[in-house]
């Protein structure tokens, strides 16, 4: 099991999530549906300059646009990303292009009942994993929503999706992290 930490806004935060000696830490920067836990890259950049070896830093965004994102990559000098937005195949796509090899992308979504992986299948050649959140509908709030997610339904998304091992995983070098 690997563990990683979102929401980290400020040096107090970031010693609480080190303490628990997480394997990754998330920053949420690019805001766009409501979250108390965003903050500027330029803070994300600090925040991950101080962290130990062996930690990964994680961008966290709700952008969707590659421009977008990877401005602020580029600003946080972080480039594993965790997409949250609305990105389309194509946009994912473009972000999987301009990345280091290295680097790891992960899509979040939030299956709704009448969703199956299907729906989701064209994002596989792009990322590393799907990352299974849940959304607030009353506060249109996605990830870190404090709500306790629908396992039936993830697990229904588990087994109809392929392995995230592909081709295109395994040809790039391993990192201490992959969620």
């Amino acid at each position: 099991m690997r563990i990683k930490i979102c929401g980290i806004r400020n040096d107090s935060d970031l010693k609480a999530a080190l303490s628990a000696s997480p394997d990754a830490v998330g920053f949420l920067v690019g805001q766009v549906h409501p979250s108390p836990d965003f903050i500027l890259a330029c803070t994300a950049r600090r925040l991950a300059k101080s962290l130990p070896p062996f930690v990964q830093p994680w961008l966290v965004t709700h952008l969707s646009k590659p421009d977008e994102v990877l401005d602020l990559a580029d600003a946080a000098a972080i480039h594993n990303i965790q997409l949250h937005g609305e990105s389309t195949p194509e946009e994912v796509s473009a972000i999987r292009d301009a990345l280091p090899p290295c680097a790891r992308l992960v899509r979040a979504v939030h299956p709704e009942p009448q969703d199956a992986f299907y729906q989701y299948a064209d994002f596989v050649p792009f990322i590393d994993a799907f990352l299974i959140d849940t959304l607030n509908p009353k506060t249109g709030q996605v990830g870190g929503t404090g709500l306790t997610g629908n396992w039936i339904r993830a697990a229904r998304f588990v087994q109809e999706s392929p392995s995230m091992s592909s081709s295109r995983a395994a040809s790039r070098p391993p990192t201490s992290y992959a969620p």
